[in-house]
């Protein structure tokens, strides 16, 4: 049984969203403000008598390389090439120089994709780099969404438009600062799951859902007359393993469901990681904010012939994610000459020495609704919805600061930047009343599920939100409230009959102690919120409460 609320949510649309102010809340395009309606599947444990409670997400003549940025006025031809050698690309038999740059479809309202591409061409880019993020592709397993955000084939079809090329990172893990790396929290409910390893439910999940985007943008592969240059396997494995078998057979589901496409690797500038990340056959890259450290590594440390090629940093960091609290600055280098500066000389010295680079992020863009993740830390981290990034095109889709040091870099290499587009000027809004409409907890199901110990959410179906479990005491008990096994998962919110006693937040190093008194007939109410899981490390990442709730020691 379902039942709804109406949440009010005080938000902005994404062109006069202030820098620094970040919502949870669904995706805004063309000026629209959502007011969104949440639905809420419910369920209950006995002997504790739990109700749990969601917040659904349904909610560049020899020794030249071109780097120009192609016309947009393009012809798409039969078909096309994409190859290297140990120091240059070639598209079409032509040495071509990737001046690349992240943007990711899925934190970007669709209504401004085409601005955003015509921005980076305007800063000289001539390449874009894309993840994809399974989670919102296969929110429920078996259930593929390729519309609106999600429509891959039209995210390409657009770079195609705008004269650019591009390249597919779509994991299945992608880090990204998102809940879970980008996968789909619904897998630890598969039996015998492993995440990113050489382990058969995992590769099965992530074979059908690789064969579902290889599905979709098949006429966009450089071999069919598409943009798509490369596709790239995992990504920054060499951090988390060394399993080639894994990365291997990653490598053929990808070669089954992209024919004919060249593959690559990302991994971090050090010698252990590019070791572990590499893959036979597939251009091995690294990532970092030094590369020439980077590229010297690079050389000295990949050996298999099949590996080498050029020179690649696929992730030339501009600056940094933001995580939440009061002691997390924004980070930019707007106002830092000098930062901005060093940046610029770094492309610079890559074009010059023909190197090659994708610049990460470009524009970052917004993580939508409960899409950020966490860092697998100790107390908890979790990462802002903006995913502004202190990038060349700020979270709003304007030039930071960087951005013309940037142009101007790459102008010293490329001859036929376009001009920068205007952008619209920021909207002013007049205050607004926000009136109440229903109350957090004023239109319950009445008929929850019910377990003798709590479920954890994606148990019940739910992967991201909040839970609310309700227990009627059976008897008196005092002291301290303990939520289950371990830390909170991962804020809890704690009610007594109705009334609020504390919050236990992983947030903090030492999360508070709540204590309570509870009689027979007494309700208790934990409202529990899932504040992303880690984008790395996959020890536990199921939300919810795991384990009995005790009271005193008593459960």
């Amino acid at each position: 049984m379902i039942s709804t609320i109406l949440l009010n949510v005080a938000i902005y649309p994404a062109d006069i969203q202030p820098k620094g102010y970040y919502f949870k809340s669904t995706a805004i395009c063309n000026y629209e403000t959502r007011i969104s309606k949440i639905s809420f599947p419910t369920v209950s444990m006995r002997p504790l008598n739990f109700l749990a409670l969601f917040v659904a997400y349904n909610t560049a003549s020899a020794g030249v390389v071109d780097i120009s940025s192609p016309s947009s006025d393009i012809v798409q031809a039969a078909n096309g090439t994409f190859s290297w050698d140990k120091n240059t690309f070639y598209v079409d038999g032509k040495p071509y120089q990737i001046a690349g740059g992240q943007l990711d479809p899925q934190r970007i309202p669709r209504a401004y994709w085409a601005q955003r591409l015509q921005m980076a061409k305007s800063m000289g880019l001539n390449t874009i780099f894309s993840y994809l993020y399974w989670q919102d592709i296969e929110q429920h397993q078996g259930q593929f969404d390729f519309t609106d955000m999600n429509d891959v084939k039209a995210w390409f079809e657009e770079i195609q438009k705008a004269g650019l090329k591009g390249v597919l990172r779509p994991g299945p893990y992608v880090c990204a600062e998102r809940d879970l790396g980008g996968m789909p929290g619904w897998l630890s409910q598969i039996s015998g799951m492993k995440h990113r390893s050489n382990n058969q439910p995992f590769l099965d999940a992530t074979n059908k859902y690789l064969a579902k985007v290889g599905a979709q943008v098949q006429s966009l592969l450089i071999s069919n007359g598409g943009p798509i240059l490369m596709v790239q396997i995992e990504n920054e494995y060499g951090w988390a393993g060394s399993d080639h078998t894994y990365t291997n057979n990653l490598a053929n589901i990808l070669k089954n469901n992209f024919p004919n496409t060249k593959l690559y690797t990302t991994d971090a500038a050090n010698a252990g990681a590019l070791r572990s990340g590499q893959v036979p056959g597939a251009l091995a890259c690294f990532d970092g904010t030094d590369s020439k450290g980077g590229v010297n590594i690079l050389r000295s440390t990949i050996t298999d012939q099949s590996s080498i090629g050029p020179a690649m940093n696929g992730e030339y960091w501009v600056r940094w994610f933001d995580n939440w609290g009061p002691r997390n600055n924004h980070n930019t280098y707007d106002g830092d000459t000098n930062g901005m500066q060093g940046r610029a000389n770094e492309l610079d010295w890559m074009l010059s020495n023909s190197y090659h680079f994708s610049i990460f992020m470009f524009h970052g863009g917004t993580s939508w609704a409960f899409g950020a993740g966490s860092g697998d830390t100790t107390p908890r981290t979790p990462f802002t919805t903006s995913y502004d990034y202190g990038a060349a095109l700020d979270e709003t889709g304007r030039p930071s600061q960087i951005y013309n040091y940037f142009r101007n870099a790459i102008a010293k290499h490329v001859s036929n930047i376009p001009a920068v587009p205007s952008t619209p000027s920021l909207a002013s809004v007049s205050d607004f009343t926000l009136t109440p409409v229903l109350g957090m907890f004023d239109n319950l199901t009445t008929t929850p599920r019910t377990s003798s110990s709590p479920l954890v959410m994606e148990a019940t179906g739910q992967v991201f939100g909040y839970i609310l479990y309700e227990s009627i005491a059976t008897g008196s008990s005092s002291g301290r409230l303990q939520p289950g096994n371990g830390a909170a998962r991962d804020r809890v919110i704690v009610y007594v009959n109705g009334q609020k006693k504390g919050v236990i937040d992983s947030i903090y190093k030492n999360p508070a102690t709540v204590n309570i008194n509870l009689n027979k007939g007494d309700k208790l109410w934990l409202l529990v919120e899932n504040l992303g899981r880690a984008d790395n490390g996959f020890s536990d990442q199921t939300k919810g409460i795991s384990g009995d709730v005790t009271v005193g020691g008593r459960r």
